[in-house]
């Protein structure tokens, strides 16, 4: 009897660690996906960008010069689609601050990859873990009319515990376009991207 009991438990034992390891397939599973950058749109959804999608946000760099805000404006457009891989080029305006004045000048940069490489350029700033961030839905207004947005959220301390909040507004509508982008510092808006207008 005591030869059979030992036999049940090693054949229990087998099955117990087949179920532990089932249940932590899942779990990777997740890991996994959690070690990614938040997803804003599918690969379905990217096919659809097309030559001609232009992009101008102005950008508030939370800096004052003479007692104004230093606005730049910042403009991205799709050049060429060529199978899976796009061109597009990037328009910085750059600023000199001399005193109380500005001198501006344009600086532009060509560039070509994948629609989800197109879409991490007009992310604006570099999207958080899946894990890390949260979701939901909001509404915006681009130009006097109204948008929805997936709205994306992250928010951490540096190590003086100050605490620095990172939003995103994603149009829901056009795959690609992210509508505006907000960082603040402190309870205090540091720096702000607006989209101009949306695209047709």
């Amino acid at each position: 009897m005591l030869a059979l009991r030992i036999a049940l438990a090693l054949m229990v034992l087998p099955l117990a660690s087949l179920a532990v390891l089932a249940d932590d397939k899942p779990a990777l599973e997740i890991a996994a996906e959690q070690a990614k950058p938040a997803q804003v749109w599918t690969i379905a959804e990217l096919a659809k960008l097309k030559v001609g999608l232009k992009l101008t946000w102005q950008h508030d760099t939370g800096v004052t010069v003479a007692g104004k805000p230093l606005v730049k404006t910042q403009v991205l457009e799709i050049t060429a689609v060529d199978g899976d891989t796009l061109s597009w080029q990037v328009t910085r305006e750059i600023v000199s601050i001399e005193g109380e004045s500005v001198r501006r000048d344009n600086h532009t940069l060509k560039l070509e990859g994948t629609a989800a490489e197109f879409a991490e350029e007009a992310a604006l700033r570099t999207l958080p873990l899946a894990k890390e961030a949260t979701t939901s839905d909001a509404n915006l207004q681009v130009n006097g009319k109204a948008v929805g947005c997936k709205l994306i959220t992250h928010t951490a301390k540096d190590d003086s515990g100050t605490e620095t909040t990172q939003k995103w507004w994603f149009s829901k509508d056009k795959p690609g376009v992210c509508a505006r982008y907000e960082r603040s510092s402190g309870g205090k808006i540091a720096e702000s991207l607006a989209l101009t207008a949306m695209p047709e």
